[in-house]
Formats: structure tokens, sequence, C-alpha cells
């Protein structure tokens, strides 16, 4: 999956009728204020009444853009590129807002987290370049990313993180 592909769409429903609507709403309302406008060149219009026309013109303007940004939240798009792991959704299934369709994860780089002894800390720094491997042997270089300053008190290892390239997404995560 890549980034901006489709991940889920929401029924359409009435949300283009009610973008139409706003639309048509938005050109009545900027005829209006030009009107009103000539109107106070003539003199028989009163400030009021063109705040109140400005103010119409406005609310029609913001009716538009959220009729607009109602319509565009019907697809919802791949933040990042990654691999689709669940689908949580089916075709015509309800979904109501905040409910998942899709998870999607982030596997490249793959951040590797590991703890090191107080004797092999001070040898790590940012930037520096590392091997280890996985339980199932699997060969891993990277980068350190990340270096703890403060020791976990049960066993004394540091935290550290090392990110490495999977841009295959040969790599699983949760790997030992």
């Amino acid at each position: 999956m890549q980034k901006g592909d489709l991940l889920c769409e929401i029924a359409v429903e009435d949300r283009q009728v009610a973008l139409q609507e706003a639309r048509a709403a938005l050109q009545t309302a900027g005829i209006e204020h030009q009107g009103s406008l000539e109107l106070k060149k003539q003199g028989l219009l009163s400030d009021v009444a063109i705040a109140n026309s400005e103010a119409r013109l406005e609310a029609a303007r913001a009716a538009t853009h959220r009729q607009e940004l109602n319509l565009a939240r019907t697809r919802i798009e791949a933040p990042f590129s990654g691999v689709v792991e669940n689908l949580h959704m089916n075709i015509g299934d309800y979904a109501t807002p905040g409910a998942s369709c899709v998870t999607l994860i982030d596997l490249d780089p793959m951040l590797v987290t590991a703890r090191v002894t107080e004797a092999e800390v001070d040898s790590l720094s940012n930037a520096q370049n590392v091997s280890g491997s996985t339980v199932t042997g699997r060969e891993l270089q990277g980068t350190v990313s990340f270096v703890g300053q403060q020791s976990d008190p049960e066993t004394r290892t540091y935290p550290v993180e090392i990110t490495v390239d999977n841009h295959d997404y040969s790599i699983r995560s949760g790997l030992t």
C-alpha cells in the first residue's frame, strides 16, 4: 500500500447535494452583497445593512467549505506507505465516526529496540553502524538512533534503538 492509496470509502449519500446547495447559497449571497454595495454607493443602504450582507456572504463561504470537507472525508487514504495488517470492515458495513477500517503498519524503516549491559553501553553512540541477529538467526544491520542514559533499576541494562532498512518488508514487527 502506497501513501495516498484509498483505504476505505464512506458512502457519499447526500453530501454532494449538500455541497451543491451550499454553492448555490454562496452564489446568491455574493450577488446580494454586490447589490448591497451598489445601493450603498447611491446612499440607499446603511453600514449596518452592508455589515449584515458581508456576514451572510462569509457564512455562505464557510458553509460551502464545510460541505467540501464533508465530501472529502468520505475517502480515507493511507497517510504513509505500509502494509495492511487487518481489515476491520467489509463492503457495506456501517461505520461509526472514529471507527477503524484498517490497520496500516509502517515497517520501513524498522525500529529495532534492544537492551545492552553496563559493560556494552559506552561502546555505542548515535549514528554508529551496528549488526545483530534475530532469534531465528537472521542477520540485521542498522544505525544506532538512540542510546538511553538511564538503566533499568532491576536489570541494569540500557535501552537502545537501531534503525534498519526494511524496504521489502521482509522483517516482521515483534521479532526477538
